[in-house]
């Protein structure tokens, strides 16, 4: 059985989920939020028209984006919980449910195929070479990619729809994201105002709308959850203790909101973790690295190759012979038939970027790169996300 079959299969049986927007999902919600900010934009899908009603018309609407809050860490929560309580629908992240493509799809609202953000290490044909997008720099060396001839526009070629909003605007990030060329590029160009702690940030929230004299969107965007699920793994209680943390901050900005207000809170993806038994270094001077042209791009559970002329039948055979049993080895056509990143052909500028193939986890298994500064760091991490299993793919769309 083939990697597209297998994939397939576990579509069926409901041990992956595959993206589609026949459910609720990240790019519904993008367009949704934009169009209650007065964006004019379509909303294109039934579940954007669903997401856009439960928003409704507030004068003053904020988003708090929970870096790596998947609804199966609300699940752990009590039924009456604040965080159970305000649970309005089930959303779908996007593939390869990262961070980097999820945010852009949550940006722009479309989908990786057509915004081109397709990982977290996302290979720039300009440079031959993979870059760490969010952080705007080449992957092997840290050199920033203006350094390397690449503007914002290249890099991140799908305007962002909250640049069109018609109310006041504003972006709060952690201060040391708070002026990198992505928070420009996702904010639209306006206003930013980088934060201390996550209830800073609320708090000035609180004021603005309670101060505000026209209607407002406020984004709040926190990483605490996926950068402790990384390093402690999703079962660690230092999680559960940063998720009642977290209630209670939602809590305070729910009732402390002024009059008028809608706040959503939703995440980009979830957590699964990786036993060590399921960390696979792809090591250099290996036979699969022979027949690549360049060190693969992507994230640990979606791997992109980009493969030498007449490699790709050796690849295939030495690929499947190694990790047949933990991925799906699809080609690029396989990948773009299957809608995996988007409904719809690939764009020009996604195509340029995925490579000859794509190497998609069935569950837990991570592949380590060469190439990656800190790569064995990343390798070591109890949890990872990017793949498909409903773990990573379900993320909460809370309403208050």
């Amino acid at each position: 059985m083939g990697g597209a079959d297998r994939l397939r299969r576990a579509f069926a049986t409901g041990e992956l989920l595959r993206p589609t927007d026949d459910v609720p999902n990240l790019v519904d919600l993008g367009r949704a939020v934009a169009s209650a900010s007065g964006a004019p934009v379509a909303l294109r899908t039934r579940g954007a028209e669903l997401l856009r009603d439960l928003i409704g018309e507030p004068s003053h609407l904020v988003l708090l984006l929970v870096d790596g809050l998947g609804l199966g860490l609300l699940e752990r929560r009590s039924p009456t919980s604040t965080l159970r309580r305000l649970l309005a629908t089930e959303l779908r992240s996007v593939f390869p449910s990262s961070t980097a493509s999820a945010l852009t799809s949550l940006a722009t609202g479309e989908w990786p195929a057509r915004h081109a953000v397709v990982g977290w290490w996302t290979h720039m044909p300009t440079i031959d070479a993979a870059a760490v997008l969010l952080h705007y720099q080449r992957r092997s060396d840290g050199r920033p990619l203006d350094e390397l001839g690449i503007t914002p526009a290249q890099a991140f070629p799908t305007a962002p729809l909250i640049a069109q909003a018609d109310r006041d605007t504003l972006s709060l990030l952690p201060r040391e994201f708070v002026d990198s060329p992505y928070s420009r590029y996702a904010s639209g160009g306006r206003p930013r105002r980088g934060y201390l702690t996550l209830r800073d940030a609320v708090d000035t929230v609180i004021e603005r709308t309670r101060d505000a004299r026209e209607p407002t969107f406020s984004y709040v965007y926190t990483p605490r959850i996926d950068s402790i699920a990384h390093e402690a793994g999703t079962g660690h209680p230092e999680l559960d203790s940063a998720v009642a943390e977290l209630e209670e901050v939602v809590e305070h900005l729910a009732v402390g909101l002024g009059a008028g207000s809608r706040l959503l809170v939703t995440a980009d993806h979830g957590h699964l973790d990786a036993p060590v038994g399921r960390r696979h270094p792809l090591r250099p001077g290996s036979i699969l690295d022979a027949l690549q042209r360049v060190p693969p791009s992507g994230d640990p559970r979606a791997v992109y190759f980009h493969l030498r002329p007449d490699g790709a039948a050796r690849f295939h055979d030495n690929f499947e012979g190694r990790f047949g049993n933990e991925f799906a080895l699809l080609s690029i056509e396989e990948l773009e038939e299957m809608e995996l990143l988007g409904p719809g052909p690939l764009g020009d500028e996604a195509r340029g970027r995925v490579g000859d193939a794509v190497a998609i986890s069935l569950g837990a298994s991570i592949l380590g790169m060469p190439g990656v500064t800190g790569g064995r760091a990343w390798l070591a991490f109890s949890s990872h996300h990017s793949g498909l299993t409903p773990a990573e793919m379900r993320v909460p769309l809370l309403i208050a």
